[in-house]
């Protein structure tokens, strides 16, 4: 297990990312391209990793790459290695992004990795390079979807903006495809500058995502104000941008981001070598329970290509459960990411409360509005498990009193007039602070009574 160390300067920082040992090989500071062995690949409907099985169930953790909660802002170095240490230390092999930032979104500022036609913003995409490091060094594989459907950090609606183009464009107009491309180009041969390494030789990428949900249809699509083109003007787009990802980098696998709903997979789907994983979100907007979902998806994708549930959520813990048994039963499934439920997205700093069985071995009690100033508690580690590498910030002393006399009778009854029951800050992001405060409030309604 990797121990944080205190960082007091950018040199000492990007020193300590290059000498921690590499769990994935050639994932952290070498500039040669890596072994072909060091990428998972797809064989048939299935994943492998040095000619085993790779198969997994992980965490979505948006806010890697740059954080949303409470107020926009970079990532640091200290969100970064909470998040991913909290997943590696669950087991968690693979953990999936939220897609690039645009500008013009309804949830960010103008500090986005996509500032117009052909500008990118470098502080971000350094952050982005830092996270990597991170993840190749405690072997968790990143799932990186280019755009989003939505406008929440800026989407297909923003990036046509910038072309004076309706979003149906985005399938359709041969600049704003020429002018995607190029963001593609962007990320996939970035050359990392922490390592030297381009994005496409690094193994910490277990896939790239043609988009988040992506192909969104259903009864109310109307009042989104961008109908979507005809499925064969969406099918010819996937394929040919699938295409032009793997001409670009073919050690990755690529994920063919379409939000499906429970609706058929299509031939090109099935068919196209240059597309490796269906994917699919899980969400209670369809009549079909979780399983039925699950069950009418893979009897498409059996036999052709490994299915991915990308997200789910909003549902019962036991809905959950009962899902991530099918999951594992089901070899044709490569793996759930994670989901929008209070147990599977992760949030910087963060791990919201849930049943025991979902609870992470080690949270902490600092939220975004302290970046890990505030008060910090660790949950008992795993059997085995080292102990949890951040010294705990305790609350000052109360001061001594004196042993006797009679002073100190008087400071006795001057501190017992004072003293009122103890509360602790109230931390959204901590079960454990939130059950404090209750447990402490509920008690000092007592004594009044």
């Amino acid at each position: 297990m990797v121990l944080l160390q205190t960082v007091t300067s950018p040199t000492a920082m990007r020193r300590l990312l290059l000498q921690q040992p590499q769990p994935i090989k050639g994932g952290g500071g070498e500039a040669t391209g890596a072994p072909a062995t060091d990428f998972v690949v797809r064989k048939g409907d299935q994943l492998f990793l040095r000619n085993e099985p790779f198969r997994f169930i992980s965490f979505n953790a948006p806010d890697l790459h740059v954080v949303e909660d409470e107020s926009w802002h970079r990532a640091s170095l200290w969100e970064q290695e909470d998040a991913l240490q909290t997943i590696a230390r669950m087991g968690g092999q693979v953990v999936r992004i939220y897609p690039m930032s645009i500008v013009g979104g309804l949830n960010n500022g103008s500090y986005t990795h996509v500032l117009g036609k052909g500008v990118y913003n470098e502080a971000l995409f350094r952050d982005l390079d830092q996270m990597l490091v991170v993840a190749g060094r405690l072997n968790v594989r990143v799932i990186i979807p280019f755009i989003d459907h939505w406008e929440w950090w800026g989407g297909i609606p923003q990036f046509t903006k910038m072309y004076n183009a309706p979003f149906g464009d985005f399938y359709r107009s041969a600049e704003v495809k020429k002018g995607f491309k190029d963001l593609v180009k962007h990320v996939v041969m970035r050359r990392n500058t922490l390592t030297g390494r381009l994005y496409r030789d690094d193994p910490a990428i277990l896939a790239w995502e043609s988009g988040n949900e992506l192909n969104y249809e259903d009864k109310e699509a109307d009042k989104l104000s961008f109908p979507l083109p005809s499925r064969k003007e969406r099918d010819g787009w996937m394929s040919e941008l699938a295409a032009y990802i793997k001409g670009l980098d073919p050690n990755h696998l690529v994920i063919d981001g379409r939000l499906l709903n429970n609706r058929a997979v299509s031939k090109v789907q099935l068919e196209d070598p240059n597309i490796d994983l269906i994917s699919d979100h899980f969400y209670p907007n369809t009549a079909f329970a979780f399983e039925e979902r699950l069950a009418h998806m893979v009897s498409f994708t059996k036999g052709h290509k490994p299915f991915l549930v990308g997200e789910f959520g909003l549902v019962a813990p036991t809905t959950i459960d009962d899902l991530a048994k099918r999951v594992i039963a089901e070899p044709a499934v490569a793996g759930v990411p994670g989901g929008r439920s209070a147990s599977q997205w992760l949030w910087l700093s963060a791990a919201r409360p849930t049943p025991s069985r979902w609870v992470p071995t080690w949270v902490t009690s600092s939220c975004s509005r302290c970046r890990g100033r505030g008060r910090r508690r660790a949950a008992p580690p795993l059997p085995g498990a080292a102990p949890s590498p951040r010294p705990l910030r305790r609350s000052p002393r109360r001061p001594r009193l004196p042993a006797s006399g009679p002073t100190a009778a008087a400071a006795a009854a001057a501190s017992r007039k004072k003293r009122r029951p103890r509360r602790l800050r109230r931390c959204g992001c901590s079960p454990l602070a939130a059950a404090a405060t209750t447990t402490t409030t509920a008690t000092a309604k007592k004594k009044k009574q």
